[in-house]
């Protein structure tokens, strides 16, 4: 879902490119916010426009359901707040909206416990209902936005910090073999967390502008899974044979085994 959002505030070939015409790129992604009241948030994805000095906050829901709390939280959320965290050319200016980022499928179940305005991604179609505050946005989401033939981006945000490392496992692996077959003229080695964070910043293109606390127990997820690759001798025999450009399709099947075992 956060791929979904990171998409259309891009231009990208085979996905509407909506927010991204209207003038909105992201500035934020997954960031804890400390409200005036004392109480957090955390937004999945804030897209702002500096031609509009306007916020797009947003919170992906792909099945949870919005608890009444929550719904206050995002409604105590106030311009100065926010404009300690986004770059703008006028802080004193900047306004935002909240809303909530669905399927199709949940819309109905997900829209009865909120007024704030959806962005709903269908099969077929991505459509924005309710008051985005600003008419721009407006008159670009509140119709309904085609996706048949369109490709739904997977790159920008393939994992989060909270995801299984049987899911992370195979983006690790494959940056591991990129590692040993781009630096075949150092000497292999996979547990200096450096290593880790270079390879983070490989895998997520908006790497930096992740929330701090995430993006270290990303670096340190991979770090354990690079150790745990590295203690395992089959895998560092498949590695040297890559190091040395003796690479195959048994070789890389055998790491993808070794793989699945060892994060299972």
């Amino acid at each position: 879902m956060i791929d979904r959002i990171i998409g259309i505030c891009d231009k990208i070939p085979q996905w509407p490119s909506i927010l991204h015409d209207a003038g909105y790129h992201v500035q934020l992604i997954e960031h804890t916010i400390s409200l005036r009241t004392a109480e957090k948030i955390k937004p999945d994805v804030i897209a702002v426009s500096n031609k509009h000095i306007h916020a797009l906050v947003t919170d992906c829901k792909s099945g949870s359901n919005i608890t009444p709390e929550q719904d206050k939280r995002y409604g105590q959320l106030t311009p100065d707040v926010l404009s300690n965290l986004v770059t703008v050319y006028d802080r004193s200016r900047l306004t935002h909206n909240f809303c909530y980022v669905d399927l199709e499928t949940n819309h109905a179940r997900l829209s009865f416990h909120t007024d704030f305005p959806f962005i709903t991604f269908g099969t077929e179609y991505l459509q924005g209902k309710g008051d985005f505050g600003n008419d721009t946005i407006n008159k670009a989401l509140n119709q309904k936005i085609s996706l048949e033939g369109m490709r739904e981006p997977t790159s920008y945000y393939p994992f989060a910090h909270d995801d299984d490392k049987r899911y992370i496992a195979p983006y690790v692996l494959r940056e591991v073999v990129s590692y040993l077959k781009e630096r075949i003229d150092h000497k292999i080695s996979l547990h200096d967390q450096n290593i880790a964070d270079e390879m983070l910043s490989r895998i997520h293109k908006y790497h930096k502008i992740m929330d701090r606390e995430h993006r270290k127990h990303l670096v340190h997820v991979i770090w354990e899974m690079l150790c745990e690759f590295m203690q395992n001798s089959k895998f560092r025999e498949c590695a040297e044979k890559i190091y040395e450009g003796k690479d195959s399709v048994a070789t890389l099947q055998s790491m993808t085994t070794i793989c699945e075992e060892i994060s299972d």
